[in-house]
C-alpha cells in the first residue's frame, strides 16, 4: 500500500454522524408549487390563492388541511387584494418570447388583430359555482347600474367614451330592442369591443364597491364570490377582444381600463405584454399621429377653401383606398371633423405616454420612444437610465426600427394623400427608398445574408440576418407596389418601382427557400412577408410590368408555388383558427381570378390618386373600353393591394368558388361586368 493511500485511509474510514430524518413540511401549497409562485404559507388560503380565487385548491398534504378556517384573515385578504386576470402563457410561448428574432417579428403581425391576443391562451370560464346558482352573465339592468356607479366614482372615467356606453345600454334595454330583457352577453356577437369595454367597467365598479353591494344586487351570494365573478368577467372580455379582426378605439379603451383598475398584481411579462398590445393597437389607429387641435383647425380651414364640407367629407372618407380601415381612423375622424373623438384619442395617447405603468411594484417602466415608431417587444428597464441590452441586440433593434419607421412613414404619406385629395408624393417615396437602401448598404457583415454561411453552427446567426434583411426588403417592395402600373406606362419616371419591387420580392422568397424550416415556424412575421412577396410577383405577372421569357415565367411560378406549399404545410400544423388559416387557398384564389383576364388583352393604364382613390385612366387605343374605371374597382388589383396591407382579407368559399369562376368566365366579353364579377370572386361576395 502506498504512503499516499495509507495517509488517506483514516480519513476515509471516518464517517459523518447520521442526521436524524425529519419530516419537513412543504413551504408552499400545492397550487403555488404548480404555478411556481412564492407562497406566504397562510392557512387556510394563502394570499396567492385568495387573490386568484382558488382558495378551495389551497392544500398542503398534511395536518394543515384540517385546520379551521380563519374567516377574518381570509376575508381581509380577499377584500384587499386584486386578481391577476391574465391567463398564464403556455411554456412554448414563453420559450418563443425568449428569442430575439421572435421579438423582432412581433411587430409585423400586430397590425393584424388576430395576433393582438394570439400569444395569450384563452382560458375557459370558471365553473366552480354551483349549477343551481345565479348566472354569471350580467343582465343589462345590472350592467347599467354598475356602469352608472363607475362613472360617478372612478377618477379614470374620462378615458372612456361615456356617451357610446350609455347609448349602447339604452338602445339594448329599449322595449323594441331585440335584446330587451336579455343579458349583456348577447352583445358579444355584434359588438365584441363594446361588450368587453362594458365588462371592464362593471368589473372595475365591483372592485370599487364593498362586497356587500354585489350581494344586494343579486350578483353573488357570498362576499368571497366577488373575486370569482370579476375573474369570469375578465375572461369574457379577453375572449371578446380575441375575436376582433380589426383594431378599434373601444379596444384601446377597454385594455387601458383593465390596466388602470384591474391589473394591480400581474407578472412582469404579462404586464409588459398587455401594455405592448395597447401601444401597438393605438398606433394602428393613428393615435400617435393626431397632432394638435390647432393643426386640426388649420386643416379644416384649408378643406373649406377647397370646397370640402362635412357632407362631402363622409363620401370622401368612404372612398379611401383599400388599406386597413383602422390605419385610416385618424384620417377618417379628421375628414368627419369629429372634434370629440380626436380629443379623446389625444387624451389616450397622452396618458399612455405620460403614466408610469410600473406603479408601486417597481417592475420597470414601459418606455414609448418619442423619436421611434418601433412596435417590437417593449423594452423594460429596471432603472430608467440603465440599458440591459447588449451591443449586438442594440444594433439589431436600431436596424429593425428603421424598417418599422419606414412602414409608419409610408402610412403617413398615404394618409396625407387621402386627406388632401392629392396623388401619393412619389418624391417622398424615393426619399424613403434611399434611406432604406442606405441602411442595407451599412449592414455589418454578420447581418448580411450572403456573408453568413449556411451551417448548423451558424443557424442562429443566419436567422438574425434573414430577419433583419427581410424586414428591409419587405419595406422596399411594399412602398413601390402601388406604382407598378405607372412603371409600365411611364417607365422613364417610375421604372425604379418595377425593378425594386421585383428584385427584392424575388430575393425574399429565395432566401426563405434556403433557410431552416424552423425560421418560418417560429417567426410569423417572416411568413407574412413571404406571402406578400408572392403577391408582388403575381402583380408583376398579370399587370405585365416586367417583360419575361418563358423560362423566367416558370421560375416565378416556382417561387409562388413554394410559398403556397409552405403556407399550406404550416396551416396543417397549426390550429384551424390560427392566423395562417386559408392563406395558401387565398393566394390560389387570386391566381384563379387573374387567370380570367385573357392573355394579351391587358389594357394600358395609368395610375393616379384622386380623392383618396387609385384611378385608372383609359388610353384611346385600348381594346377594352370598359376598363375606364378606378383601378381599385378591378378585382385583381384591389385584392392584391388589400392582401398586401391586410392579411385577414376574405377567403373564398370553396363551395362558391367554382360557380363564381364560371360566372366570371362567361361574362368576360360583357364589358364592365367582368370587373365586378371578379371582385365578387375574390371577395367571396354574393352575386349581384
Amino acid at each position: 500500500m502506498s504512503a499516499s493511500s495509507a495517509s488517506t485511509s483514516p480519513a476515509s474510514s471516518t464517517r459523518e454522524p447520521v442526521k436524524a430524518v425529519r419530516n419537513k413540511k412543504p413551504h408552499s401549497c400545492t397550487e403555488c408549487r404548480r404555478r411556481k409562485k412564492l407562497c406566504d404559507r397562510r392557512v387556510p388560503g394563502c394570499n396567492q390563492c385568495v387573490s386568484r380565487g382558488t382558495v378551495s385548491l389551497c392544500r398542503w398534504g398534511d395536518e394543515r388541511d384540517a385546520q379551521p378556517a380563519r374567516a377574518r384573515d381570509a376575508q381581509r385578504a380577499l377584500h384587499s387584494s386584486r386578481p391577476s386576470s391574465h391567463a398564464s402563457p403556455s411554456q412554448s410561448v414563453l420559450d418563443n418570447e425568449q428569442s430575439l428574432m421572435y421579438e423582432l417579428s412581433r411587430g409585423e403581425i400586430t397590425a393584424h388583430q388576430g395576433e393582438l391576443s394570439s400569444l395569450r391562451s384563452a382560458s375557459p370560464p370558471q365553473t366552480s359555482r354551483d349549477n343551481n346558482g345565479p348566472d354569471r352573465h350580467l343582465a343589462f339592468a345590472h350592467a347599467k347600474i354598475l356602469v352608472d356607479l363607475f362613472f360617478s366614482t372612478d377618477m379614470f372615467s374620462g378615458m372612456v367614451d361615456e356617451q357610446l356606453v350609455f347609448d349602447t345600454l339604452a338602445g339594448a334595454m329599449a322595449a323594441d330592442s331585440p335584446y330587451a330583457g336579455g343579458r349583456l352577453v348577447e352583445l358579444r356577437a355584434d359588438k365584441p369591443d363594446v361588450y368587453a369595454l362594458i365588462l371592464y367597467l362593471c368589473s372595475s365598479a365591483l372592485f370599487l364597491m364593498p362586497q356587500t353591494y354585489a350581494i344586494t344586487l343579486g350578483l353573488v351570494e357570498q362576499g368571497d364570490e366577488v373575486i370569482e365573478l370579476v375573474g369570469f368577467l375578465d375572461k369574457e372580455a379577453q375572449r371578446a377582444l380575441s375575436s376582433m379582426k380589426k383594431a378599434t378605439i373601444e379596444m384601446v379603451q377597454a385594455r387601458m381600463l383593465f390596466q388602470l383598475n384591474l391589473a394591480h398584481r400581474v407578472d412582469l411579462r404579462d404586464h409588459v405584454e398587455t401594455m405592448d398590445s395597447i401601444i401597438r393597437t393605438a398606433r394602428c389607429l393613428g393615435l400617435d399621429r393626431l397632432g394638435t387641435v390647432e393643426q386640426d383647425e388649420a386643416m379644416w380651414r384649408a378643406m373649406d377653401l377647397q370646397g370640402e364640407t362635412p357632407g362631402t367629407a363622409d363620401w370622401h372618407s368612404a372612398a379611401l383606398p383599400a388599406m386597413r380601415s383602422e390605419r385610416s381612423w385618424a384620417a377618417t375622424t379628421l375628414l368627419r371633423r369629429d372634434r370629440r373623438a380626436r380629443n379623446l384619442g389625444r387624451l389616450h395617447w397622452l396618458f399612455l405616454r405620460g403614466k408610469d405603468w410600473a406603479l408601486a411594484q417597481m417592475l420597470g417602466s414601459y418606455t414609448v420612444y418619442k423619436g421611434s415608431y418601433t412596435t417590437g417587444l417593449p423594452r423594460v428597464y429596471k432603472e430608467p437610465s440603465t440599458d440591459n441590452f447588449s451591443e449586438m441586440q442594440q444594433t439589431m433593434y436600431s436596424i429593425a426600427d428603421v424598417g418599422l419607421e419606414a412602414f409608419r412613414r409610408f402610412a403617413d404619406i398615404c394618409a396625407d394623400a387621402e386627406t388632401q385629395g392629392r396623388t401619393i408624393d412619389y418624391g417622398a417615396i424615393l426619399e424613403l427608398d434611399s434611406e432604406i437602401m442606405a441602411t442595407l448598404a451599412s449592414l455589418p457583415d454578420w447581418l448580411q445574408v450572403d456573408k453568413v454561411p449556411r451551417s448548423r453552427e451558424m443557424a442562429k446567426a443566419r436567422m438574425g440576418a434573414v430577419m433583419v434583411c427581410s424586414t428591409l426588403w419587405h419595406r422596399l417592395f411594399m412602398i413601390h407596389r402601388p406604382f407598378l402600373l405607372l412603371s409600365r406606362t411611364q417607365p422613364e419616371q417610375y421604372g425604379l418601382s418595377s425593378s425594386r419591387s421585383w428584385d427584392y420580392a424575388m430575393m425574399c422568397i429565395k432566401v426563405m427557400q434556403g433557410s431552416d424550416n424552423n425560421l418560418m415556424m417560429k417567426n410569423i412575421g417572416v411568413v407574412f412577408r413571404m406571402i406578400q412577396a408572392a403577391l408582388v410577383l403575381i402583380s408583376h405577372l398579370f399587370l405585365k410590368s416586367v417583360q419575361l421569357d418563358m423560362g423566367e415565367v416558370v421560375e416565378v411560378h416556382e417561387q409562388i408555388q413554394f410559398v403556397v406549399t409552405t403556407v399550406k404545410h404550416i396551416e396543417s400544423l397549426c390550429d384551424p383558427r390560427s392566423v395562417f388559416a386559408g392563406q395558401g387557398r387565398r393566394l390560389e384564389a387570386v391566381l384563379v381570378a387573374a387567370s380570367k383576364i385573357k392573355s394579351g388583352v391587358t389594357p394600358p393604364l395609368s395610375l393616379s390618386l384622386d380623392h383618396g382613390r387609385f384611378a385608372a385612366q383609359q388610353n384611346p387605343s385600348s381594346h377594352m373600353p370598359s376598363v375606364a374605371r378606378s383601378c381599385l374597382d378591378t378585382a385583381l388589383d384591389e385584392h392584391l393591394m388589400r392582401l398586401l396591407f391586410e392579411c385577414d382579407a376574405p377567403v373564398l368559399d370553396p363551395e362558391h368558388s367554382q360557380n363564381a369562376a364560371a360566372r366570371a368566365g362567361s361574362v368576360f366579353a360583357s364589358g364592365d361586368v367582368v370587373w365586378d364579377e371578379l371582385l365578387n370572386l375574390v371577395d367571396g361576395a354574393a352575386p349581384r
